[in-house]
C-alpha cells in the first residue's frame, strides 16, 4: 500500500481504488466518484487509476436508481485508496462490524 502523502505521485502501476458502497447510494454518487478515473485513463492514454466495487460482505449492493452493483468482500481490499459511496440511511448501515471493518 502507498502511504497517504504520496499515492498521488507518478508510479509505473496504476493507483488501485477501492468504492466501498452502501445500500441506497445514489447513482450519481457512484458515477462522480468512478468518472474522473476513467476519464483520467483515456486522457492519458493509459491506466491511472484501476478499481473495484466492495460491500462489507460482497453482496449485491442495490442503489437509489433500482440498479444493482455486483461487489467484493472489503475484507480482501488490499489496494492504494478506499472510497466510501454512501447514501440514505447512513446511519443504519454505519454498523459496528462496518466501522471495525474501516479501521482495518
Amino acid at each position: 500500500m502507498k502511504y497517504a502523502n504520496n499515492i498521488w505521485q507518478a508510479g509505473s502501476k496504476p493507483l488501485h481504488v477501492g468504492l466501498l458502497l452502501l445500500d441506497e447510494s445514489n447513482t450519481l454518487s457512484l458515477a462522480a466518484a468512478v468518472d474522473p478515473m476513467r476519464a483520467c485513463n483515456r486522457r492519458a492514454d493509459r491506466r491511472l487509476f484501476s478499481w473495484q466495487f466492495l460491500s462489507q460482505a460482497g453482496q449485491p449492493v442495490h442503489l437509489t436508481s433500482g440498479m444493482t452493483v455486483q461487489t467484493e468482500e472489503l475484507r480482501g481490499f488490499a489496494g492504494d485508496l478506499l472510497i466510501l459511496v454512501a447514501g440514505f440511511q447512513l446511519e443504519a448501515q454505519c454498523t459496528p462490524p462496518l466501522i471495525s471493518a474501516l479501521r482495518r
